[in-house]
Parts: C-alpha cells; sequence; structure tokens
C-alpha cells in the first residue's frame, strides 16, 4: 500500500509513532499533489488541503504499507479526514496513492503551513502527544 503525506505525517518521527515503526529509507522519497494548496486547519498544528487550481503540494510518498499500519493512520487521522486514492507525481512519474483529505466543513485558516516551520514551532510538544495519545494536536 502507498500513501502521499503531505502534513505531520513527512516527519519520520511522527510516522514511526503513529504506524509502531519506520519504513525504510528506499519506501520514501519526495512527491507532489496537483490542484490543492496546504494551509493550517484552524486551531490547530496540522494542516489541511483546500483545492486550488494550478497549485501545488510536495509531499512525502511512503510505499510498503500494510494493514495494521492503515488501520492505525485511519485511527490518527480521525473523523474529520478521509482517505481517498489520488494521482501524485513522483521522479519516476505519477503514480496513485492513498492520500487523507479534510472532509467538507473541517475548517481552515488562510495561513500557509510549511513543515519547517511546523518542526521549530510544534514539532517537540506535537510529538510528544502523538508518541502518548497516538493522537495529533
Amino acid at each position: 500500500m502507498r500513501y502521499f503525506f503531505y502534513g505531520t505525517l513527512m516527519d519520520p518521527a511522527v510516522l514511526a509513532a503513529v504506524i509502531g515503526r519506520r519504513p525504510g529509507t528506499d519506501l520514501r522519497r519526495r512527491a507532489s499533489i496537483e490542484g490543492y494548496r496546504r494551509v493550517y486547519r484552524d486551531g490547530a498544528a496540522y494542516p489541511v488541503l483546500i483545492p486550488a487550481a494550478g497549485e501545488r503540494v510536495s509531499g512525502l510518498l511512503v510505499e510498503g504499507l500494510n494493514d495494521r499500519d492503515r488501520r492505525r493512520l485511519d485511527a490518527f487521522e480521525g473523523g474529520d479526514y478521509v482517505a481517498r486514492t489520488v494521482p501524485v507525481r513522483t521522479d519516476r512519474g505519477e503514480v496513485r496513492a492513498w492520500m487523507f483529505v479534510p472532509r467538507p466543513g473541517v475548517p481552515a485558516t488562510s495561513a500557509p503551513w510549511s513543515l519547517d516551520d511546523w518542526r521549530r514551532r510544534h514539532r517537540r510538544r506535537y510529538l510528544e502527544r502523538v508518541i502518548r495519545t497516538r493522537r495529533p494536536l
């Protein structure tokens, strides 16, 4: 199973805390998805995607995930998100992957979300919470 991650799950320590293991580096590669913008979820430290024609979001494609990983990812993302298969661009061409998208009505800000900014401002506290609860902040 392959997933495209565009938020906190791009961080190897967060992904490992959620699924209980670290996927090998050979199973992870840079990727992007067209037609979206990544912004902060209102009141949270993690992002949501909102449709945006002509825009692109960079992320991480992770392959080799299994049913146990899927169940843990579904529980982590919670009821506000649903997994859908989407076309993802990689350096090797386009592939289809699972991606969590917010359900209609999930509140979003207009502030762009970046992994580097999140790591500087929120990572330590966020990771502590995920390790303790397997739930995002």
